[in-house]
Formats: structure tokens, C-alpha cells, sequence
């Protein structure tokens, strides 16, 4: 079986769901009755970016496995740091909750997939991470 090549980290599809979910993040619309809410709201687009930039550190250059595997638990940690922002903002009433529904959901599916990159990586190394990010539709 043929593996499709990846030659840029913008064609994994861990990537791109981490973007996507970025740009979601930047354009939210948030009722903003309190100043702190607007600090929420700044923290968890900081955030959002963190997630795609890790994703980039571990795909985009070559690494030794442990720094890869670093920088793929770095960018799960911040689908859990997003998670944690979403859940205040929604608890405060600052996001509606459809909106809540989607980036959470797109959080977590984020963060099972680079769960899986990570125990790839750490059984077979960064061929296996290769493979691992080219496959989609991972649950």
C-alpha cells in the first residue's frame, strides 16, 4: 500500500484541523460584558495558535524523536489549555454554545489524533510519524 508524500507541514491534516480551528477561534463572536472575558478571549486565541505552531515544530524539520515527541505533547497540552478557556467562556455566557459545541468538539479530536502521533512516534520513531500524520479520518 502506497502512503501518500508529505512534503510540507501544511499538508498533514493534523495541521490544517488546528489552523482551522484557529481561524474559527479568531473570528468568534463574544459578548463581552466584563473586561476580563476579553482577557479570556485574547488568552484562548493565543492558544489556538500555540496548538498549529507545535504541530509545525514536530512536522516541519528534522528532529530527534524525543523533541518531536515534545512538541506533539506540547500541542495536545494546548487543545487542553483551549478546552479549559472554551469551558469559561461558555460558563460566563461570552460564547454561545454552538459555537462552544464545534471547538470543543474539534479540541478533542485534535487532541486524540496527536495522541496517536505521539505513541507512533515513541514506538517506532519518525518514520512512523510520517506515516501516522498522511492518514485521515482518524476518530
Amino acid at each position: 500500500m502506497n502512503q501518500p508524500v508529505v512534503s510540507r507541514y501544511q499538508d498533514l491534516e493534523t495541521f490544517r484541523l488546528a489552523q482551522n480551528l484557529a481561524v474559527k477561534i479568531h473570528t468568534l463572536p463574544l459578548r463581552r460584558s466584563h473586561g476580563e472575558q476579553g482577557g479570556q478571549a485574547s488568552a484562548l486565541r493565543r492558544i489556538a495558535r500555540a496548538a498549529a505552531e507545535h504541530i509545525v515544530a514536530a512536522a516541519d524539520r528534522p528532529l530527534p524523536r524525543p523533541r518531536v515527541v515534545r512538541d506533539l505533547v506540547w500541542a495536545q497540552g494546548a487543545c487542553d489549555e483551549a478546552r479549559v478557556h472554551l469551558d469559561l467562556l461558555r460558563l460566563t455566557g461570552a460564547l454561545a454554545e454552538s459555537h462552544y459545541r464545534t471547538l470543543h468538539d474539534g479540541y478533542m479530536r485534535l487532541s486524540r489524533m496527536l495522541a496517536l502521533l505521539v505513541m507512533a512516534t515513541q514506538a517506532r520513531g519518525q518514520a512512523a510519524l510520517w506515516a501516522t500524520l498522511v492518514q485521515t479520518g482518524i476518530p
